[in-house]
């Protein structure tokens, strides 16, 4: 979802009164977890209280919304960063920097039901995917297929 850095501030504000921002999921990257329109609720998170395998909201650089999951936290020159990657996606994204950390998923609106995390069956499929990287390939051969089966349309 591209964004400004004022509306990422923004969203920050909204979390730091509020305790928690809604945002609706696009794309496919933490397809099947987070599906495309799930409403994603994101609290506050201390950048070193996060742990491997929660699902990070940050900001990149080129101006883009992102939750993905956190792969590792490295340090380096006094300097942290965050490396994080998409379910889907074959390769981590751009380390990030603290200052880009927006919150962290507390709860996933899937329409009929909300999943409150933390949930076993979201942490067992937090540790098959961080376990099992293959998973990786299996799920984006199977949305490829998929979108290749979906009818052309025109607007």
């Amino acid at each position: 979802m591209p964004v400004n850095l004022t509306a990422c501030n923004l969203i920050k504000e909204v979390i730091r009164k509020q305790g928690w921002v809604e945002l609706p999921a696009e794309g496919t990257s933490m397809y099947p977890l987070i599906k495309q329109g799930n409403i994603c609720r994101f609290v506050s998170c201390e950048a070193m209280k996060l742990k491997k395998g929660e699902i990070i909201l940050f900001h990149t650089i080129s101006g883009s919304l992102v939750a993905h999951r956190l792969l590792s936290i490295e340090s380096m020159n006094e300097k942290v960063t965050y490396l994080l990657k998409g379910d889907t996606n074959f390769g981590a994204d751009e380390p990030v920097g603290q200052e880009q950390l927006i919150g962290k998923l507390a709860s996933i609106n899937k329409g009929k039901y909300r999943i409150k995390l933390p949930s076993l069956s979201v942490h067992v499929w937090s540790q098959m995917i961080l376990l099992f990287p293959i998973l990786t390939a299996f799920l984006r051969a199977y949305l490829n297929r998929r979108k290749k089966a979906q009818p052309f349309e025109v607007s």
